[in-house]
């Protein structure tokens, strides 16, 4: 099963000279730099449902959870971008006992303590995604992780993580949106600080990335047909083949640590390079 992880491992996989040229890309701040994963959703709306197993260790109501995960899912039905809107729809189909990602046809959020997430250590939500084989959606789960470390909150403290963000992000991922290189972008791949709220507000790169995959006509209610995917789309190399499972985690992570990694990211281009001339 193909594992995409958020942050900068992922990125080793590339030459050293294209990550300096990322790195320059990032900096100047202007250009759009989302990509997409290769699966889809073919209609909307796309049910989801809370896992009320898992929640009261979450430190949240059945009510708060409810309110901010639709917060975080009208994020993306209501983005327009330039006179452009987003088709997608979402309905909440209730509450269930399901434990987690387990396959059952249902798109589930669920809570769950460390011992049975399935994503990372160090992430804060792990979307796991069934494709048919022509890489349309089957199912579609989201699992946050219950930690006294990194705790989830609908008002975060200083010490907590923003729970419409942190789900508006994997979201992102559950209707097929990969991660940014803008660092300011809701789909950027590692959260900025605890307390930080950003990502509960899409900048254009998250605006454009889901109105050009989902363009919609901007309807004021009723059900919606997407329709096709620009052909010159940017598909994630990392995502895998219809009719699989793939799992995105986000991992935890400080601004400054972004910061710090892109300068590390130089400075190791740089030194290659200066090896290089002088082989």
């Amino acid at each position: 099963m193909p594992r995409s992880h958020d942050g900068f491992a992922m990125m080793t996989r590339n030459r050293v000279f294209l990550l300096l040229a990322a790195a320059l890309v990032m900096q100047s701040g202007g250009a759009l730099a989302y990509k997409y994963h290769p699966y889809r959703w073919q209609s909307f709306p796309v049910t989801w449902y809370l896992d009320k197993s898992g929640y009261p260790g979450s430190g949240m109501s059945l009510e708060q959870l409810q309110t901010a995960l639709t917060q975080a899912f009208d994020l993306w039905e209501n983005a327009k971008y330039q006179g452009h809107c987003s088709a997608v729809r979402f309905a909440f189909g209730g509450t269930v006992d399901a434990n987690g990602n387990i396959p059952d046809e249902k798109n589930v959020i669920s809570f769950v303590s460390m011992a049975s997430y399935p994503g990372t250590p160090d992430s804060l939500g792990d979307t796991v995604v069934i494709t048919d084989s022509q890489n349309y959606v089957v199912e579609a789960d989201i699992v946050f992780p219950i930690s006294e470390t990194r705790r989830l909150s609908v008002n975060p403290g200083a010490e907590e993580y923003d729970l419409v963000g942190i789900a508006a992000h994997q979201i992102g991922h559950f209707i097929g949106i990969d991660h940014s290189q803008v660092p300011q972008a809701t789909m950027f791949g590692v959260f900025p600080s605890a307390g930080d709220t950003s990502w509960g507000t899409p900048e254009s790169d998250d605006l454009q990335a889901v109105t050009d995959l989902y363009p919609g006509s901007c309807p004021e209610g009723g059900d919606s047909v997407v329709a096709d995917a620009p052909s010159d789309r940017q598909a994630s190399p990392d995502a895998g083949p219809g009719g699989a499972a793939s799992r995105w985690s986000c991992r935890a992570g400080r601004s400054g640590d972004v910061l710090g990694a892109w300068v590390a990211v130089v400075f190791l281009c740089v030194w290659f390079l200066g090896r290089r001339r002088h082989a």
